[in-house]
């Protein structure tokens, strides 16, 4: 999957709007990159932060231990990773 980048997306703008690329717009698309790239910043670290584990037995097959032995496994739950910071955090 192909992601759009700031450029291709304002540039999809300026054209619906019927309007020539400029320098302003240049300007205005570094812009956009600097300020993805504070979000995205804060979104990571927040997702640092709020990640959370799960602990899940599973059956194993050991031999010393018997037929049925369990080992804990930790897992990251995924939803604590995506809902970590709110998309009402960008305005």
């Amino acid at each position: 999957m192909k992601t759009i980048t700031a450029e291709e997306f304002l540039k999809q703008i300026v054209e619906a709007l019927g309007t020539l690329w400029t320098e302003s717009d240049e300007d205005i698309c570094k812009t956009f990159i600097e300020f993805a790239k504070i979000k995205v910043t804060e979104a990571l670290k927040a997702a640092s932060e709020n990640a959370t584990l799960t602990t899940t037995k599973v059956l194993w097959d050991d031999p010393k231990e018997g037929d049925d032995a369990y080992m804990d496994f930790q897992v990251v739950d995924k939803d604590s990773i995506l809902n970590a910071y709110s998309l009402d955090l960008i305005k």
